[in-house]
């Protein structure tokens, strides 16, 4: 053997591992793309999954949580934080002007002695 043919072997052994490689990489790749596609699908089916049936929480379920959740409601308190009348009165809400008709009503009833005008006058009209 020559060094020349020696050389000749070494490529063509190293072309041969090379190309094995490749394949190797390939197969690799096909397996990826098909367990990407496998997991696009199950998530598919989670979301309609869960689109359906109602979620669930690990806490839902405590004593305390169920009590709290039973329990909701609303409350003709005043916000707790506003803890005595001069918090009250101090406090500041948001105004919103009348509409024209309800003035005019407001002016009716004044005009006309009141609200108890208005329902004398709304029972009579019924007779």
């Amino acid at each position: 053997m020559t060094i020349e043919s020696l050389k000749m072997n070494s490529i063509e052994e190293l072309k041969l591992v090379v190309h094995q490689q490749e394949d190797t990489i390939q197969q690799m790749n096909s397996l990826l793309l098909e367990r990407e596609e496998e997991i696009r699908e199950l998530r598919s089916l989670l979301d309609k999954y869960q689109s359906v049936f109602p979620v669930v929480s690990p806490h839902r379920y405590s004593r305390s949580a169920r009590r709290k959740e039973r329990a909701q409601g609303i409350s003709a308190e005043p916000p707790r934080l506003l803890n005595n009348i001069q918090e009250l009165i101090q406090t500041k809400y948001q105004e919103y002007p009348k509409s024209d008709s309800v003035e005019e009503d407001d002016k009716s009833f004044t005009d006309h002695g009141g609200w108890a005008f208005k329902l004398r006058s709304s029972i009579l009209n019924e007779r």
